[in-house]
């Protein structure tokens, strides 16, 4: 990943704003509109993301199988092992009343894969937090592009480099080469002492 040939310049720079945390970040983005998160777990940020913003429709993507965080991979989801039904069905439990009444869509499915399940330009903005290594963050970016919105907001989380568990992340580098080739910019860090930072990003 040193090789890429691909570093911001001022235009993909020069609006970044600075913010303490991830709830800041994302509650700069307005309320309302349709909303994505890609990378859910138990829903604990999912609940804030609905509470700060209060979305017209969250829909929620996660494949919610065993080994998710290894690298971005789930080496045993493709063989039907090791399905984590208690964060499934804690997620459903969460958001019951919502899901009922349509305001709140659960997908079960890979994060990319999951993506290309919404409408094009739909999404107001997006929440990604699944697999953590370039190939994935990229696919990811990827997936998202068409279902944003014109002047739509790609967000993520764990933009370092190594992750809390030891391993090498490919976030920063998958989101550079994204800026450099889809002509986006950065337009918001976070700066979390417990947590990894996150980004924002939107069109030029």
């Amino acid at each position: 990943m040193r090789e890429l040939p691909h570093t911001l310049t001022e235009k993909h720079l020069s609006d970044c704003k600075a913010y303490p945390d991830r709830l800041e970040l994302i509650s700069s983005f307005g309320r309302g509109g349709v909303v994505a998160e890609v990378g859910v777990a138990r829903g604990s940020f999912s609940q804030s993301i609905f509470n700060a913003t209060g979305p017209e429709r969250l829909i929620l993507i996660d494949y919610w199988r065993e080994g998710k965080y290894a690298h971005g991979k789930a080496p045993n989801a493709e063989k039907g092992k090791g399905i984590v039904g208690s964060d499934y069905e804690h997620v459903k439990s969460r958001f019951s009343k919502h899901i009922e009444s349509g305001r709140v869509r659960l997908i079960r499915d890979w994060s990319w894969g999951g993506l290309k399940q919404i409408e094009d330009a739909q999404l107001d903005w997006v929440y990604i937090d699944a697999g953590h290594d370039f190939d994935s963050v990229t696919k990811d970016l990827m997936a998202v592009l068409p279902k944003m919105k014109p002047g739509g907001i790609i967000a993520g989380h764990d933009y370092v480099r190594w992750g809390r568990f030891g391993y090498r992340c490919g976030v920063i580098e998958a989101v550079t080469k994204f800026c450099v080739e889809q002509e986006f910019k950065i337009i918001g860090l976070t700066f979390e002492r417990q947590y990894p930072p996150s980004y924002a990003l939107q069109k030029i």
